[in-house]
């Protein structure tokens, strides 16, 4: 067995594999339909019925609803929290941080009284993902450069037997190149900025103010006194 016949198998047995698992799971991922590119009327329509709601089924379900347009997975109750640390901390509607924690909610628990906690295994995932990523796409672009020199030579000795192969391996690298670009984005541009946020919002939430007044008090449940 060549090189390239190795190659191709375990290019192929890997893609398969994590092919499957993004289909399987990318409906729980917006990574590009993020809360910083909904438009103001859309931002504007969600903060006002959050704002709004009763608590009852029917304004439940109307936000969630809504909310899940607009790639948003967190409860209504929580989003009211969320919205409330914003404005006290001067947060855009637009921030980054704020948009990858919101496009990433299988990373983490998100408490109805607003508290945040990590998944277990979280940050392990995201950094096996992104140095397997690094290394397939190391991989994969010495394999193509190798591949196209193969074919240059292929040509010149009019070896067209030997030719099908390499260009199908050429073919076949550039989907899982890729993929693993895709992966690396996702770790850089949203999991990082994201753990960033919850890191933050963590900090303020545990050291709240205890006899604060006003609008907190309906949605955030304050320190107990022992």
């Amino acid at each position: 067995m060549t090189v390239s016949d190795a190659a191709v198998k375990i290019l192929s047995t890997l893609g398969v594999a994590l092919l499957g698992y993004m289909l399987k799971h990318i409906s729980k991922f917006q990574l590009f339909t993020t809360f910083r590119r909904l438009s103001i009327s859309d931002r504007s329509e969600l903060f006002s019925l959050l704002h709004k709601s009763n608590n009852g089924f029917i304004d439940d379900f109307k936000i969630q609803s809504q909310m899940l347009v607009y790639g948003i997975r967190y409860t209504p109750q929580f989003m009211k929290n969320l919205f409330y640390y914003a404005h006290n901390q001067n947060i855009r509607a637009d921030d980054k941080d704020l948009s990858a924690f919101l496009s990433l909610p299988g990373l983490f628990i998100c408490e109805d009284d607003g508290e945040v906690s990590l998944k277990k295994g979280a940050r392990f995932i995201n950094g096996f993902v992104f140095v397997f990523s690094f290394l397939l796409m190391v991989f994969i672009i010495n394999l193509i450069f190798q591949s196209v020199q193969d074919i240059h030579i292929n040509l010149k000795q009019h070896d067209y037997s030997s030719l099908w192969p390499q260009a199908a391996l050429v073919m076949l690298c550039i989907p899982y190149g890729l993929l693993s670009l895709l992966c690396i984005y996702t770790v850089i541009f949203r999991s990082i900025p994201a753990f960033r946020f919850a890191r933050i919002y963590r900090k303020a939430w545990d050291r709240r103010d205890l006899f604060e007044k006003g609008e907190q008090n309906l949605y955030c449940r304050n320190k107990t006194i022992w």
